[in-house]
């Protein structure tokens, strides 16, 4: 099982009222499975992932419009949003029980603001 999401990060760059240059990386905080399992679903999507690719993977959250009255069977319990857990059950809610991971080590120092991200970018 892994975590698409731990590719995925928001670098914003603003400006303060001095005119100087400030980067963040907004984080959401560690106790949100709910989530890490929605930044999963949109990682894949905008991977190109459909909703029949993500229903059969774990640590994924579904949504699909309650007012949507052609749906097929079997995603009809995701009508309203629904979670796919690490055993492959599904539930409405993350159960307290469901167990959370532990973030990795920070290997690398985050690049300064003005150092490309990839190697294409550095070309």
């Amino acid at each position: 099982m892994d975590d698409p999401t731990c590719r995925l990060a928001f670098r914003v760059t603003l400006k303060d009222e001095k005119g100087v240059q400030k980067v963040l990386y907004p984080t959401s905080p560690q106790t949100s499975l709910k989530a890490i399992f929605k930044a999963n679903s949109l990682v894949e999507w905008l991977d190109g992932a459909t909703i029949n690719a993500l229903k059969p993977r774990c640590r994924r959250h579904i949504y699909i419009n309650p007012t949507h009255v052609t749906v097929a069977e079997d995603l009809k319990f995701f009508l309203g949003g629904a979670y796919i857990l690490d055993d492959g059950s599904r539930s409405k809610v993350i159960p307290p029980t469901a167990a959370k991971r532990t973030r990795a080590d920070k290997s690398e120092p985050e690049p300064e603001p003005d150092q490309p991200y990839d190697k294409k970018a550095a070309k």
